[in-house]
């Protein structure tokens, strides 16, 4: 009986904590974004694929293989992706353009053949200090310098 208690009352807990807040009058939710009149992808809850690094544009070596990409989740700061191979995370901060990546960690499987080397990846978020968002794709800047272009994916 205190079995079935028990995982009765594990379970509540975790499925509450698996509800969302769609709320948009949250003072966590107060983001000025850069955008022109043909963007229809927020900053935000979009899953944007790197397009160019550092002025390459980034192409994939394998069929197989996943272009790093990052999210932005509102509720709680935290950015998450891909890197090529391994899955990053860390937190940012937004304000009006101002974008910050920071608390940036991965995974560290071995990889090889990646389009961009991962620890490059993560090291230019780290740098990135403003963005735009243009013709849906999210330019990420350190002053008036752009260190990657993303590109919004559905």
């Amino acid at each position: 009986m205190k079995k079935i208690l028990l995982i009765t009352a594990l379970s509540v807990c975790f499925i509450g904590g698996c509800q969302t807040d769609d709320r948009t009058d949250s003072p966590m939710n107060t983001t000025t974004q850069t955008m022109t009149n043909t963007d229809s992808h927020q900053l935000t809850e979009t899953k944007w694929q790197l397009f160019q690094f550092k002025g390459k544009t980034i192409k994939q070596n394998t069929p197989k293989a996943e272009l790093p990409y990052i999210i932005l989740h509102t509720k709680d700061r935290r950015i998450v992706g891909l890197a090529g191979c391994n899955r990053f995370f860390g937190t940012y901060t937004l304000a009006n353009n101002q974008l910050r990546f920071s608390q940036l960690g991965m995974t560290m499987m071995a990889c090889y053949d990646l389009p961009v080397a991962e620890h490059k990846f993560i090291e230019t978020l780290g740098s990135t200090d403003n963005y735009t968002i243009k013709n849906n794709q999210l330019i990420v800047k350190q002053g008036n310098k752009t260190l990657a272009v993303f590109q919004a994916t559905k």
